[in-house]
């Protein structure tokens, strides 16, 4: 693991800090709790009940039922927003008759329209009251969706991990003193006096210090982080393979290789990427690091100096900058140990 690599992981933690609209927030930049920031509330009044059905590796699982009154409700909504840009033969646009247009608005159309109005504000429901700090959108399962009754559904919501970390000054004392050197080089930061070979040494023991104190941890990773993560994957290896004209299983042939096993090796990857991402932002949370509006206005200026034809793109990913250098002021923070 290359100190290079570290900022891998932080365009997913940007992802996962973004749950359903809870978004990040704050002074405490790069922070690792997704619950810090606001969330614009949709207005609904909704009608339902929830009831925890299990927590297990840091993951809940919420039965939610939406009463048929909510429902019946927000169709007509749905149905009167889609009349609106529908355009029937005979009529001018939106002003086909409620009989016809029902004919040309599909029930699928409706049922969709109704969720993305409900489900965020029902997840924000479940979230704030029961006051848990997600990693990433939920996984809802429509149990029963049926015209003039109830709907049910199941809420999956993996959280934030407790971790307790290992006595990781100790740590980089013990490896300071194994590698026989005062202090270790930051990516980013101009290069100590000295030849390649020190600076290598500098290097290899600030990745050991690193994994070292990732390994120490005690966390559990949550199953909906690893799967979701896992999915991704392999739906991008299965497009690339295809790409190329090939099968998925001529390809697994092509490496002597099942598909059980790129999955495992997929899942060793994946829980050690969250295992380090979560550990050193639990760190930085400990040493209450974190980035000042300045320092990240500063960075993101410069980059769009730098950049001109990417000003959006860099703005767009506004807090994965947050997050790189949340870990560059980490890394600075562990070297002057």
């Amino acid at each position: 693991m290359a100190g290079g690599k570290l900022a891998d992981p932080a365009s997913r933690s940007g992802e996962m800090a973004y749950a359903y609209g809870l978004e990040p927030y704050g002074e405490t930049r790069g922070g690792s709790t997704p619950l810090s920031g606001t969330f614009n509330k949709t207005g609904i009044d909704t009608n339902m009940k929830y009831t925890q059905l299990s927590f297990q590796k840091n993951t809940y699982v919420f039965s939610v039922v939406i009463e048929k009154s909510e429902i019946e409700a927000e169709e007509k909504k749905a149905f009167a927003s889609l009349t609106s840009n529908l355009e029937v033969e005979g009529f001018r646009r939106s002003k086909a008759p409620e009989s016809v247009a029902k004919k040309h608005i599909k029930p699928d159309s409706i049922i969709e329209a109704v969720a993305n109005s409900i489900l965020p504000e029902i997840y924000r429901k479940i979230v704030t009251e029961n006051k848990l700090s997600p990693l990433l959108d939920p996984k809802i399962d429509f149990k029963k969706v049926k015209p003039g009754e109830d709907w049910e559904l199941e809420v999956t919501i993996a959280v934030r991990p407790e971790i307790t970390l290992p006595d990781y000054k100790k740590i980089v004392a013990d490896i300071k003193a194994k590698s026989k050197i005062a202090d270790i080089w930051v990516p980013g930061q101009v290069k100590v006096k000295g030849n390649e070979d020190n600076e290598k040494v500098r290097q290899q023991a600030l990745d050991e210090i690193i994994s070292t104190i990732a390994s120490q941890a005690k966390i559990e990773i949550p199953e909906l982080l690893v799967e979701t993560e896992l999915n991704k994957r392999l739906t991008h290896l299965l497009d690339d393979v295809r790409k190329v004209g090939l099968t998925i299983e001529s390809y697994l042939a092509s490496k002597s290789q099942t598909l059980e096993a790129l999955k495992s090796e997929f899942r060793a990857e994946i829980e050690a990427a969250y295992r380090l991402e979560l550990v050193l932002d639990s760190l930085a949370d400990k040493e209450s690091i974190v980035v000042s509006d300045d320092e990240l206005k500063s960075t993101i200026d410069k980059l769009k100096s730098e950049n001109p034809n990417a000003i959006h793109e860099i703005e767009h990913n506004t807090y994965m900058y947050a997050i790189i250098l949340r870990r560059q002021k980490l890394l600075e923070f562990l070297s002057g140990l």
